[in-house]
């Protein structure tokens, strides 16, 4: 019972996150001036969060039902992200199991895969006829920034969490 009502709360943080998701990139955009887009992968980094603690039998379809949402929230469509996110959960959670546990292979693990989704994302927009972004543009004003943008993100949630400050992913 315990595992489930845990579960349940994670179900419902991730769902919050997603939707703060959107905002923080916004803002963040909107505070640059608009020249460069950063784009906050905080589900992705919950979801590689969770994944140390948590079985992939629950993240699983939560991912699927997330990258369904984030798909008709976010991109009016259906297809990338219900694709993507549970890709990069399986990917994150194979590839935990072949790295130390330590900060630099995680901070590697975590930009590989931030920086992988934002490619696959652009390659899949691409190929659906949704972006006209030479790929150059795209990793100079979007890629990049997002990726540094995240890798600090992530360096701050995992000293807190290795604190102790912040308990339960």
């Amino acid at each position: 019972m315990k595992e489930f009502k845990n579960a349940s709360l994670k179900a419902v943080l991730l769902f919050l996150v997603f939707f703060l998701d959107g905002q923080v990139s916004q803002l963040i955009t909107d505070l640059n001036g608009g020249g460069v887009f950063f784009t906050s992968h905080l589900l992705l980094l919950l979801l590689f969060f969770y994944s140390m603690n948590t079985q992939g039998l629950f993240l699983g379809p939560l991912s699927v039902v997330l990258g369904f949402f984030y798909d008709n929230y976010y991109l009016n469509g259906f297809g990338i992200a219900i694709f993507l996110v549970p890709l990069s959960l399986l990917v994150i959670i194979k590839l935990k199991n072949s790295f130390p546990d330590n900060f630099f292979s995680d901070l590697l693990l975590i930009s590989f895969i931030l920086f992988g989704y934002d490619l696959a994302s652009y390659g899949l927009a691409s190929l659906y006829g949704q972006t006209g972004f030479p790929i150059e543009v795209f990793l100079l004003t979007n890629a990049i920034p997002s990726l540094l943008l995240n890798s600090f993100i992530f360096c701050i949630f995992y000293f807190l969490r290795r604190k102790g400050v912040i308990k339960g992913f």
